[in-house]
């Protein structure tokens, strides 16, 4: 599978562009705030249907600007057959809903979109995980899983629902309020439980499965030979759910919100048995961030069948020399597929990519102007 051509239209900082690209290595060289990131950014919509780097759609759009389009064609090899073509848009107006086309015909639900086009995006911020709260890990794995597992998918937004409905019928039960329905609560609960032990046990069998993938890259990439792990942590560990939910009830009425269950599920980054946003270094961070990329690249690439698009943001800028020269091994050992990549310095990528086999096309960006070099 490869990204053929990406058309964009108000899209952040740009007015319109228009991009054909190598299945090979692409890549964005400019100045920092010429729009680099914002390409890859768009290539991320079309994958995902959202911004990687903006929390609403909205800010997706340029600057005065009433609708952005994001449009990509992507191409599928078939045997003894021309390759299968298949258009990808993503757009937005102001104050609409977002709406996404496949070869012109729009999607019921984006939820049906996900994992069709997996990609991969390895960023300097992707330490980030490490250092921010549970939220941010759980939903980088509950996206991960997501592209590789519909059912995973559509159990998460089941449940997520239940759970709004679950926490707006505790708002109700104020000593003021006299519309608070308990038995309605416990029919929400008898419909959550299930659920929650599902996505619970659907969790802990996928880190079994992803632990030892991503354990293999750490090794690959640090000097030392430190022991790095990922800790499941969830209060249904050896604990039924309903019962969670009866004993925290009174405390869930109280303060309106509900206080056991999956969603409070956190991931747990341990090196040598201690936390490693408290006792690793800088590099060990950035070293255990890209390991857990790689494995996602890795089991998106085996369980799907084909190598998601990598993204690559500012890799040269941010990352040291080594951690750089493995991403490089794999890239020139045709681990990865497609690959798009950001940097300021075209002499440095050129060096960078001089002993790479593949086709690579360049593209200078300036001020949210795209050429090819």
């Amino acid at each position: 599978m490869t990204l053929d051509s990406l058309h964009l239209l108000f899209f952040k900082n740009y007015d319109e562009a228009n991009l054909t690209f190598s299945p090979g290595i692409n890549c964005f060289i400019g100045d920092n705030g010429s729009g680099k990131t914002n390409l890859l950014d768009a290539i991320h919509y079309l994958a995902l249907t959202k911004s990687a780097f903006t929390a609403t759609d909205a800010q997706s759009i340029k600057q005065d600007g009433e609708f952005f389009v994001v449009k990509g064609r992507f191409s599928s090899p078939q045997p003894s057959l021309p390759p299968r073509t298949e258009t990808i848009q993503v757009s937005l107006r102001q104050g609409q809903k977002k709406i996404l086309t496949h070869d012109k015909q729009p999607y019921e639900r984006m939820a049906d979109h996900i994992g069709r086009y997996p990609a991969v995006l390895i960023s300097p911020y992707d330490t980030d995980l490490i250092r921010q709260g549970s939220e941010d890990r759980r939903k980088y794995f509950d996206s991960l899983q997501a592209q590789l597992d519909h059912d995973f998918l559509e159990l998460l937004i089941s449940y997520s629902g239940l759970l709004r409905q679950r926490n707006a019928t505790l708002k109700q039960s104020g000593a003021a309020s006299h519309g608070f329905d308990h038995d309605y609560l416990l029919a929400l609960d008898e419909q959550l439980v299930p659920l929650g032990q599902q996505l619970h046990e659907l969790r802990a069998v996928f880190l079994a499965d992803f632990l030892p993938l991503f354990q293999r890259h750490y090794q690959q990439l640090a000097d030392k030979q430190e022991q790095v792990t990922l800790a499941y942590k969830s209060q249904l560990t050896n604990q039924d759910f309903g019962a969670l939910l009866r004993v925290n009830e009174r405390r869930d009425q109280l303060l309106q919100r509900t206080h056991a269950g999956p969603h409070r599920d956190d991931f747990v980054f341990l090196m040598d048995g201690r936390s490693v946003r408290n006792y690793a270094s800088q590099g060990q961070q950035k070293s255990f961030a890209i390991a857990l990329k790689l494995a996602q690249f890795e089991i998106l690439a085996v369980r799907r069948g084909r190598k998601p698009l990598l993204l690559l943001d500012d890799i040269f800028d941010r990352l040291d020399s080594k951690r750089i020269a493995r991403l490089l091994e794999l890239v020139a050992d045709d681990t990865f597929g497609q690959v798009f990549l950001t940097d300021t310095n075209l002499a440095r990528t050129d060096q960078a990519l001089a002993r790479v086999q593949t086709d690579i096309r360049r593209f200078q960006v300036r001020a949210g102007v795209v050429a090819p070099v």
